[in-house]
């Protein structure tokens, strides 16, 4: 499996963010390439930038090819709305 990703920021504390994943799997026999490719936005709902402790949407696309020796080949698209906050080691402080 090899797996990069990449990060560019935008304008205003937005995010885009792309992902590319190369897999081989063995199921029953059967050797099937898969490669995904995701592509991502994250943008603060408060706050100005992505910090620690800010409440921010996602939305990421995510397109996943499989096909073995025989030519059999599939696709699947997933499309993902979140919302979440993030928390750091440094400032979480539990209950």
């Amino acid at each position: 499996m090899e797996q990069f990703a990449f990060v560019v920021y935008a304008l205003d504390g937005k995010r885009i963010a792309n992902w590319v994943r190369l897999l081989q799997r063995i199921r029953d026999s059967e050797l099937t390439n898969r490669i995904r490719y995701r592509v991502g936005f994250d943008s603060p709902l408060s706050g100005e930038q992505l910090d620690p402790g800010v409440i921010y949407a996602i939305i990421t696309n995510e397109y996943l090819w499989s096909f073995n020796r025989e030519g059999q080949c599939d696709r699947t698209d997933y499309l993902i709305e979140l919302v979440g906050s993030s928390i750091s080691v440094t400032n979480y402080k539990p209950d």
